[in-house]
């Protein structure tokens, strides 16, 4: 999956970076994450790396929906916990995967 550098969510323009490790100070000390949804400054965190090794491809793009999930969450003030986030994260990835779904209707002129 190619990971946009930017992207709308619920019509706000968000900025997607990807950097090698995400640290960031959680309920333990050098908690490691593999996504972050930052909703107050417009970004999503991309890790490329974790525990030294590049991270597989489907797994990049499950943390990018399981990020983008959380993010429209916020955005509508839906509490969701993090489990649940997961969950969705990986099961919309694989009905989206395991058929092939584009949801794009190709007939439609997109302006960009």
């Amino acid at each position: 999956m190619k990971i946009p550098k930017r992207l709308k969510i619920d019509g706000l323009a968000v900025r997607v970076t990807e950097t090698r490790t995400i640290k960031k100070v959680g309920k333990k000390k050098g908690d490691k994450y593999l996504g972050l949804a930052e909703i107050t400054h417009g970004r999503i965190t991309l890790a490329t790396h974790h525990d030294g090794r590049e991270l597989p491809e489907g797994k990049r793009a499950e943390t990018f929906m399981h990020e983008i999930l959380h993010y429209i969450a916020a955005q509508r003030g839906i509490n969701l916990a993090e489990d649940t986030v997961k969950s969705l994260a990986g099961g919309l990835m694989a009905v989206i995967r395991d058929n092939d779904l584009d949801f794009r209707d190709k007939s439609i002129r997109r302006v960009k």
